[in-house]
């Protein structure tokens, strides 16, 4: 019994490592979003919402990656809150800021029990943001050339110029 003792504890101790081991939640997030690929029609709008309203910005940039603009107004922001500012982490190619402004833009736009000034207020803060970092998803150049296409203050010229950045890089 004696000679066994030592391995006994290490296998304990390697298990506990292994079962106490800090998980990265943030890859965790990346994962279900990976495995959101699988499902399709209502069940994959139903599974991406879910995600997204759970906080999971991996799932919140695959909105953006299938356009799937019109579900963004059905987003709960209170979840992605701790995303809003947050310019350091790299999901993709993309900032978590750029995520939460793109969806918040298309959100707002989908809020008609919102007044005009209130939707155009949210839109132009979202607008900002997006702006903050260098924008290398074509996507969100795309976004922000509608942004600055629709709302005021408007800027025709700004605009033309993100679209065609954006055709470039498609």
């Amino acid at each position: 019994m004696g000679k066994f003792v030592p391995i006994l504890v290490m296998a304990l101790v390697i298990s506990a490592k292994l079962f106490c081991a800090e998980r990265d939640p943030l890859e965790e997030d990346r994962t279900r979003a990976d495995a959101l690929s699988e499902k399709s029609g209502a069940a994959l709008v139903e599974a991406v919402l879910r995600e997204v309203n759970q906080g999971n910005i991996w799932a919140a940039r695959k909105m953006i990656e299938w356009a799937m603009w019109d579900h963004m107004g059905q987003v709960d922001f209170k979840r992605l809150s701790r995303w809003k500012e947050d310019s350091t982490t790299e999901v993709g190619d993309l900032k978590p800021i750029q995520i939460f402004a793109a969806l918040e833009a298309n959100w707002a736009d989908r809020q008609w029990s919102l007044s005009r000034v209130n939707r155009e207020k949210v839109i132009l803060s979202a607008r900002d943001r997006l702006e903050k970092e260098p924008l290398k998803n074509a996507t969100l150049k795309s976004t922000l050339s509608w942004l600055y296409l629709s709302f005021p203050p408007k800027d025709l010229k700004k605009s033309n110029a993100l679209a065609q950045d954006a055709c470039v890089g498609l």
